[in-house]
């Protein structure tokens, strides 16, 4: 269903003011923004089974990978916060959701949090081709420049004529290739599925 053309021009000239947010969920936006993800704000999720509620609603959701993302901004406020967190959790998880979880003390190691938790609920929930892209977005971003220059001595490799240039050029390439492989491998090896989750949701 198409929104209103006036909602439309509004939404344009009058975006929506940030006081919605909270201190850790701007840094999880601002962050996301940053880093190039695709993302939609407060994604409600309908017609749960076993909820009590009639609707869910995710801070945030990475469309290209089907993945949401909810911050326990109030996780250590009182034991009633954790519990409506634990709830939300357990619906969560009875339905196959596949959301990851950021605590307000991952927002100083958001990166590392972000990127595992990540690659956690996608292999958890045989996302494969949602993972491979993901991995491959994490690994393009840390190692592009590594990349094009390693292309460009491939290049220089195989256009230069001297037979001696070549073997120095090669000798060159070695380094760059191994670690390039390296990091390959390391970013697109399984992770190991921890149960944490599990616990804080019983």
């Amino acid at each position: 269903m198409s929104r209103p053309i006036a909602r439309v021009v509004k939404d344009f000239l009058l975006p929506e003011e940030d006081e919605e947010l909270s201190e850790g969920e701007e840094i999880i936006r601002d962050f996301l923004e940053d880093e190039g993800f695709t993302f939609k704000r407060e994604v409600e999720l309908n017609g749960l089974f076993n909820d009590s509620k009639s609707f869910r609603r995710a801070d945030f959701y990475l469309p290209k990978y089907g993945v949401y993302i909810e911050f326990l901004g109030g996780w250590n406020n009182n034991k009633e916060e954790r519990e409506r967190y634990r709830e939300k959790m357990r619906v969560y998880g009875h339905n196959g959701v596949p959301c990851l979880y950021l605590f307000p003390e991952n927002l100083g190691t958001l990166e590392h949090s972000f990127r595992r938790r990540t690659s956690e609920v996608l292999q958890r929930h045989g996302m494969r081709r949602e993972l491979f892209r993901f991995n491959l977005k994490c690994w393009w971003g840390d190692h592009k420049i590594e990349l094009l220059m390693t292309a460009a001595m491939v290049y220089s490799f195989f256009a230069v004529g001297d037979l001696v240039d070549r073997f120095v050029i090669g000798a060159f390439l070695l380094w760059p290739v191994f670690y390039l492989w390296r990091a390959w491998r390391l970013y697109f090896a399984p992770v190991r599925i921890r149960t944490w989750e599990k616990r804080l949701s019983k």
